[in-house]
């Protein structure tokens, strides 16, 4: 009978020394920073350094807090923000540069991959179900 050898701890489980302190509300700080320039938002490297940290600190703490990193987070917010300009009536293609995205097919796809659906067909959605 072979001698029962414990499993190694899952990779979730090692110690927390990699933490950040103070990590949300850097992460705060980085959400609000890119929400209030989102038309032309700061690089992680200026972020990084405007809050005294590395690029790692900062990805880590933002992660942590948000649950996903900035570059993934601003494109939610980009699409919470197109959602909210296509329900006023706009479409597409006017809302992609008013929210920060490169052209309608940037829109598109980060639409289809956050709300499962175009813009142009939850435009068309939300005109059909006004009054």
């Amino acid at each position: 009978m072979a001698a029962h050898r414990p499993h190694p701890p899952p990779l979730d489980a090692r110690a927390s020394d990699d933490t950040v302190p103070g990590a949300g509300p850097v992460a705060l700080a980085v959400r609000d920073r890119l929400a209030d320039e989102l038309l032309a938002p700061p690089s992680l490297a200026a972020l990084a350094a405007d809050l005294g940290l590395s690029r790692y600190q900062l990805l880590r703490a933002f992660r942590t807090t948000m649950g996903v990193p900035p570059y993934a987070w601003l494109a939610q917010y980009r699409v919470t923000r197109a959602r909210a300009l296509l329900d006023t009536g706009l479409r597409p293609a006017e809302v992609a540069g008013l929210v920060g995205f490169a052209d309608q097919a940037h829109l598109t796809r980060w639409f289809r991959r956050v709300l499962g659906v175009t813009p142009a067909a939850y435009r068309n959605s939300v005109q059909d179900a006004a009054p």
